[in-house]
């Protein structure tokens, strides 16, 4: 059953706790019998199954259980699940999903049905990025490459040092791209010429998976543009973005325990860089004055999401909301144990995120109350992809849901 547990806020010095209504359990007992159904809390806005598209195809062979594929067999794992997510084309009214069966399966956005499909070289690990005109897509080999967003006519490719999960980030007229080993690049967004690489080493000792997203601010000293980025060492590692030099860092994590790294995505607030250590929690950063404002000791924290005033932060089994000027708690929202996805902003007052043991959760990010609940048995382990009227999530095993707004 996804048992679930709101912890909202202090009250005079305590913590102040609140279960879900008794009808709001009996619904989730039911999303845990039902499967692909769902559930939502009387009154809230809700998303319903609109389709489900088998987008991915399964083809594990016997080889698979002893041996890593391989490519002439196109033989696939037995433990493979997709983490490629989905990007929506808002130009072209299109889905872009990458898979570990090597392809780009473009999809219509309403109702999902094939366009097209390329074939890569290599699985896509990570979610496509569209930015403009342009689509940019990052592959296990450690190749990026570019392509016109109208036709999808290839314009570039360039090799990295190592496989590319984390998410491509265009800015201006550079692409910054994080690969497996740890090694930043600077490409031009026009050509794909190397602009600058920064090798960052990563520690010989057992490490989390990083797939983080980089961040890119303006300096308010100079107005300089900035790069910021976490490093399984436990370092927060901040670059000037036109140079790639090394502005400063600083550790965040706790030396005396293993697993201090910065594996969450980087978040800017009026200013200042919100950071988690895996082992050693949620921090705010003054990058002028390169001092810790606050600390919350918050272990095993893995996702990062700001807006307005208040940090979302999430981890295996819990979200929190977070008060970025002061660091207090504002709620706590529990779940079954499982990896969250990304946490994504639904609506104005709606936040989602998915577990990789099965549930989407849509969740009031004022109150932390969950909203509701859609079902995958797979789990999820990609981004989704929003619309105006859609919410679309791919599941581990390579099946897309469509759930429309109503």
């Amino acid at each position: 059953m996804n048992s679930s547990l709101l912890e909202l806020g202090q009250s005079n010095g305590k913590k102040t706790r609140q279960i879900l209504t008794r009808s709001a359990v009996w619904a989730i007992i039911g999303f845990a019998l039902l499967g692909h159904q769902s559930f939502a809390l009387v009154g809230a806005d809700a998303f319903a199954l609109h389709a489900l598209i088998p987008v991915v195809a399964q083809g594990p062979c016997l080889n698979s259980l002893v041996m890593s594929p391989r490519e002439k067999q196109q033989c696939m794992s037995w433990t493979r699940h997709e983490t490629a997510g989905v990007a929506y084309d808002s130009v072209y009214s299109r889905l872009l999903i990458g898979g570990m069966d090597r392809k780009l399966h473009i999809l219509d956005a309403q109702s999902g049905n094939h366009l097209k499909t390329l074939t890569l070289a290599s699985p896509l690990l990570g979610t496509p990025v569209i930015d403009g005109e342009h689509l940019f897509l990052g592959q296990e080999d450690g190749f990026v490459s570019s392509y016109a967003l109208e036709g999808l006519v290839p314009k570039w490719q360039v090799s990295t040092d190592g496989g590319i999960r984390s998410p491509i980030v265009a800015y201006a007229d550079r692409v910054i791209v994080l690969t497996g080993a740890g090694t930043l690049y600077a490409f031009s967004r026009e050509d794909g010429q190397i602009l600058w690489t920064k090798k960052r080493p990563l520690p010989t000792k057992m490490i989390l998976r990083t797939e983080a997203r980089p961040l890119i601010y303006t300096d308010k000293s100079d107005g300089k543009a900035m790069l910021a980025i976490g490093h399984a060492s436990g370092h927060l590692q901040v670059y000037e973005l036109e140079t790639g030099e090394v502005a400063f860092e600083s550790f965040l994590g706790d030396s005396k325990f293993a697993f201090p790294d910065v594996v969450a995505d980087v978040q800017e607030v009026g200013g200042l860089l919100a950071a988690a250590s895996y082992n050693n929690g949620l921090m705010m950063i003054d990058p002028e004055t390169r001092t810790q404002l606050f600390r919350i000791p918050e272990t095993g924290l893995t996702r990062l999401l700001v807006q307005g005033n208040t940090i979302y932060a999430a981890g295996a089994g819990k979200v929190i909301a977070v008060d970025a000027k002061s660091g207090k708690i504002l709620w706590r929202f529990i779940f079954d144990q499982g990896s969250p996805t990304r946490l994504k902003l639904v609506t104005g007052d709606r936040i989602a995120f998915g577990s990789e043991r099965g549930g989407l959760f849509i969740l009031d990010r004022n109150f932390g109350r969950p909203l509701q609940v859609l079902g995958s048995e797979a789990g999820y382990s990609g981004e989704f992809g929003l619309s105006t009227d859609f919410l679309y999530a791919l599941s581990r095993s390579g099946t897309l849901y469509l759930y429309q707004s109503r």
